[in-house]
């Protein structure tokens, strides 16, 4: 169901749909008060372009019924008459102003689009006019960029007309820094300067020839801090220490490091525990054995008469009494 122009017209101002039909049901019952006569009521309708849907809705009534009483009401009195004139002139008047005030708006709206057009293309022919600008300044940067370049590839002059390279007795450090002045490539060419010889050629010139760090080096020697026969020497050095030392401590307790009472042949002919060695035993021993003083050892030849059995026994302690006496005879 299409809207009406009343009802579009207040929801376009703020007013709400409910808001709406109550404002109809307040005037229905206002004009009942008044007595007026469908008519009348129907003039109202016309004069503020209330529809028949929007009384029904607004009344809950049906809409067929609401336009039926409408069509039917026809001004006939001088009275009704009168009203419904007055309100369709109130309706012309109000629509007059309204077409004016939409002519009024359309002559704003075109001039405000005439100026924003006219804003618009003096602001273009600005920015036509700084790019025009930016544009000759720049090629005016390049043409003299290429200018300094042909200068530096075709003669590489200073300012005071002479070849930067052209002293060759200055130092290395000037030279290096007219050739990183001079543009990338030109360093290795040996047509720009004076004799055929390039830039770089200049600068190597200078430079001391890189020789061979090892050369004439000796093999297995200590070089550069680092000895490769240290370890077996601090190993050596210690053992004389330590020997050394345990000598000196059992010449000051008077102890006889061969053990056994001084024989020279260590342990190899038993006896009693009186003296210790060190990792090298001297005499006939296989090497140095785990003592300490007061213990007793048995020679070879006793242990392969007596047989390590009963040397176990003595050993342990649990020597048995018959084999006591058969050693005692």
């Amino acid at each position: 169901m299409a809207t009406s122009p009343a009802l579009a017209w207040s929801l376009a101002n703020g007013i709400s749909q409910q808001q709406f039909d109550k404002n109809i049901v307040d005037a229905i019952k206002q004009g009942e008060a008044q007595g007026l006569s469908d008519a009348q009521f129907e003039s109202l309708m016309n004069q503020y372009q209330i529809s028949a849907a929007d009384v029904a809705r607004a009344t809950q009534s049906t809409p067929a019924i609401i336009q039926s009483r409408m069509d039917a009401a026809t001004p006939t009195t001088a009275t009704e008459i009168a009203y419904n004139q007055a309100a369709m002139d109130e309706l012309a008047a109000r629509e007059a102003q309204w077409a004016e005030q939409q002519r009024l708006n359309a002559i704003n709206n075109q001039t405000q689009i005439t100026s924003n057009q006219a804003a618009y293309a003096e602001q273009q022919r600005l920015n036509e006019l700084k790019n025009q600008q930016q544009i000759a300044a720049n090629q005016k940067a390049y043409e003299a960029y290429l200018a300094s370049q042909a200068n530096k590839t075709t003669g590489f002059q200073t300012s005071a007309g002479t070849m930067p390279f052209a002293n060759a007795t200055q130092g290395f450090a000037q030279n290096f820094q007219n050739y990183q002045s001079i543009a990338p490539g030109a360093q290795y060419n040996p047509a720009v300067m004076a004799g055929g010889a390039s830039p770089y050629s200049l600068i190597r010139g200078q430079m001391q020839p890189m020789g061979n760090p090892y050369a004439g080096v000796v093999a297995g020697q200590a070089m550069g801090g680092y000895n490769p026969g240290l370890y077996d020497q601090i190993a050596a050095a210690n053992l004389a220490k330590t020997e050394a030392e345990t000598a000196a401590a059992s010449t000051n307790a008077g102890v006889d490091l061969s053990g056994n009472g001084g024989g020279g042949d260590g342990y190899a002919k038993g006896g009693m525990v009186d003296g210790l060695f060190g990792m090298n035993p001297p005499g006939p021993d296989d090497g140095a054995g785990y003592l300490e003083r007061g213990e007793y050892v048995i020679k070879k030849s006793s242990v392969n008469k007596y047989g390590r059995g009963l040397l176990d026994m003595i050993n342990e302690g649990k020597v048995p009494a018959k084999k006591m006496k058969s050693l005692l005879g």
